[in-house]
């Protein structure tokens, strides 16, 4: 029994929807704080030392690890950055009754400028929304070939913007990695924003791969374009996820 064409629509709609609802399911803020500080005493010890710079962090947070706390050595400078410069963020993670907001911007993210900060969320955004037209028009490729639709498909600029929203994302990864380094002091405290990313990585691969072998190895073909598509479609939802919990982690920054 042939698929129909609602049914894979509604189906696609529904898998991209319950993909992007799943980030409210992660902590989209450097939650691994609160999974690594708060075992082996209370997040009120913390609270009350939110204000101090560097020099108290730091070599508290190296203690810490020394005494068993699962901080890794290669984050050890981004977790001394979070609670030294982004006390906002921590009292926020672990809901700190007393601490009193200042109303500044953290100092760690004062060292880039803010414009600059913005300039990964900006450009991400930008080729989520060209993937939109991309993923469409894969969709009018689907209903040609698998459901006998009359329909436009635009296939010069399918590929052509879909190479360049693969290659945004590969990039995007890139500089998005840098931006991390830069704010937390380590890539490895946004969360779910970095575990999508990585999940991303080898489904970017397979995209460009599969999409430009179609382009100049044409040919009758089934399967491929199949992988191409769903591939590419869950990358679409991801994408959509990375804005949503991207957001979070910008307004974090103010």
């Amino acid at each position: 029994m042939k698929l129909s064409y609602r049914v894979f629509i509604l189906s696609t709609i529904v898998v991209s929807f319950l993909l992007v609802a799943s980030a409210f399911a992660f902590e989209v803020k450097p939650m691994t704080l609160k999974d690594r500080c708060v075992v082996c005493h209370t997040a009120e010890r913390i609270c009350a030392k939110l204000g101090n710079g560097d020099d108290f962090w730091e070599p508290t947070v190296k203690r810490m690890a020394s005494n068993g706390a699962k901080v890794p050595e290669q984050e050890l400078a981004g977790f001394s950055l979070l609670l030294s410069g982004q006390e906002e963020v921590v009292a926020g993670i672990l809901a700190c009754s007393s601490f009193q907001k200042t109303g500044t911007m953290p100092s760690a993210s004062k060292k880039i400028s803010i414009y600059l900060a913005l300039i990964h969320p900006v450009f991400m955004t930008i080729a989520v929304l060209l993937s939109l037209w991309v993923a469409w028009q894969g969709i009018n490729r689907a209903r040609i070939s698998h459901f006998k639709h009359t329909v436009r498909f635009d296939w010069k600029g399918h590929v052509n913007y879909g190479i360049i929203v693969m290659g945004a994302w590969f990039f995007g990864m890139i500089a998005g990695g840098v931006m991390a380094k830069l704010i937390y002091g380590a890539t490895g405290l946004t969360g779910a924003h970095r575990t999508v990313a990585l999940i991303m990585f080898p489904m970017i691969i397979l995209g460009a791969c599969t999409g430009l072998y179609m382009k100049y190895k044409k040919a009758p073909r089934k399967i491929l374009p199949i992988v191409h598509g769903v591939n590419s479609l869950v990358l679409f939802a991801l994408a959509c996820m990375q804005l949503l919990t991207g957001f979070y982690l910008v307004r974090g920054m103010f």
